[in-house]
């Protein structure tokens, strides 16, 4: 009950920052709106009632802000909360440039508009900023970490380091393997808050689940490839005995014309935005080791298809002389100085908009891995290449939230969340996340390489 209480008072502290946070960014554009544009609004015609405006604003900062996950206060890291917010104001403010100038109908007032937009921009990220790691730390305080059982497998994930470097938010004080026994596990839960089931076998894991929902105890598990599936799926109400069916299917015939129209019209977008970008890189890899300025590698998208993937070069020419096929590890001596920056800022990815163009990739979907790799996992995993029902995408969601040393099961199984809940507003969230994995350190780290015997 206690527990209970506990996850009540939680949502209501993060309702009540969602709402407080909202407020005073509203209230913030509307002191800058008064003082200096108000007479814009009589000399434009547009909206005698102020209200309008502002609500219409709130609704653009409230989408913009929850796209960037920057709603997620006591979830996220403080720092990863802030970086969102602030993305999504600087989206949002963007965008309200734009429709205050196609509502008004004259460039004229651009430039006072985006001056003061600036304004409120620089105030809001301060507030922001201030208020997030304020209520964050509150939270820290109020909610200390759940005390967590963590039940494991023979599958070495590293899930518990994982969970430990949150240790804002999750404390494993005690660990077991399944062998062990329900009884052993059963009397272990009476000492903690929550369970962690860690990969373990799927009758032992049903069992633990009966267990916990009787104790009234939370309960983490990772999915297996399995229960991925059963997520998509819907509940057929025809008969008296319940049952649920998979579609299967991915994007749905209308769903893929519009998101190949989309991946054309931006990646032209894109290509003309960064081509300044792609000169310089372009002179700064030549002017290095004056060597060829884009790799082209033979990379696999949907049903397996085979076609050449575009990349700005961040390796010495000679990396793989020997033609044996290798990841880039942490430190990798082949990277060149120019190609770490390239990689750790994604730029190095720029090219592949003609990619996308061309109609071999989509700008949202599973990263196209290199047919010996595929080989080699399939080997270790036979369902990896379920990954390929969809076309191979730039960015996705296994970018977004895993990192480039993710275990290629885990990248597995975030693919196929993809796969199984793809849609048009999740491809443009994904898009808007990718800004900010940008700013992630470690998002790009190599593997680890092999230990020497």
């Amino acid at each position: 009950m206690l527990e209970m209480d506990r996850n009540y008072l939680k949502l209501i502290y993060r309702f009540v920052c969602k709402i407080i946070l909202t407020v005073v960014i509203i209230l913030f554009f509307a002191l800058v709106w008064t003082f200096s544009l108000d007479e814009l609004r009589f000399q434009a015609g547009i909206w005698e009632e102020k209200w309008i405006m502002y609500a219409l604003y709130g609704v653009v900062v409230a989408i913009c802000i929850k796209a960037f996950d920057g709603y997620m206060i006591g979830v996220n890291r403080i720092s990863t909360s802030i970086l969102s917010q602030i993305l999504g104001l600087i989206l949002a403010n963007a965008l309200e440039l734009l429709i205050l100038v196609l509502v008004i109908g004259s460039k004229s007032y651009v430039g006072t508009i985006a001056i003061s937009l600036c304004k409120v921009l620089v105030v809001q990220v301060i507030f922001a900023f201030a208020f997030t790691w304020l209520t964050g730390h509150i939270y820290r305080i109020k909610f200390p970490p759940h005390k967590m059982l963590m039940v494991y497998g023979d599958y070495d994930n590293n899930l518990g380091a994982k969970m430990s470097s949150r240790d804002d938010r999750y404390s494993i004080v005690s660990e077991m393997h399944y062998s062990e026994g329900l009884e052993g596990i059963k009397k272990e839960m009476n000492n903690v808050d929550a369970i962690l089931i860690n990969d373990i076998p799927s009758e032992t894991r049903n069992l633990i689940l009966k267990m916990c929902f009787y104790a009234d105890k939370r309960v983490y598990f990772t999915p297996k490839i399995g229960d991925i599936f059963v997520r998509g799926a819907e509940e057929l109400r025809v008969f008296d005995t319940p049952i649920c069916f998979c579609r299967n299917i991915g994007f749905d015939i209308g769903q893929r014309i519009i998101k190949r129209l989309g991946d054309v019209l931006v990646s032209i977008i894109g290509i003309i935005i960064v081509s300044p970008i792609m000169l310089i890189v372009a002179l700064l890899i030549k002017l290095y080791d004056h060597g060829t300025v884009l790799y082209k590698q033979e990379r696999c998208t949907i049903n397996g298809k085979v076609f050449k993937i575009i990349k700005f070069r961040t390796m010495r020419e000679d990396a793989e002389k020997n033609g044996e096929v290798r990841l880039a590890t942490i430190d990798d001596e082949r990277i060149t100085p120019v190609g770490r920056f390239l990689r750790k800022t994604r730029i190095d990815e720029l090219p592949q908009f003609f990619n996308v163009l061309k109609g071999d990739m989509s700008i949202v979907g599973p990263r196209p891995e290199r047919p010996e790799i595929i080989q080699k996992y399939l080997e270790d995993i036979p369902e990896f290449d379920y990954r390929m029902k969809v076309k191979a995408g730039i960015t996705g969601y296994a970018q977004v939230y895993g990192k480039y040393n993710t275990t290629d099961l885990d990248k597995l199984k975030l693919d196929l969340i993809y796969i199984q809940n793809c849609t048009i507003l999740l491809d443009i969230q994904l898009i808007l996340l990718t800004l900010r994995v940008v700013f992630v350190k470690d998002a790009a780290d190599g593997i680890e390489p092999p230990q020497s015997p």
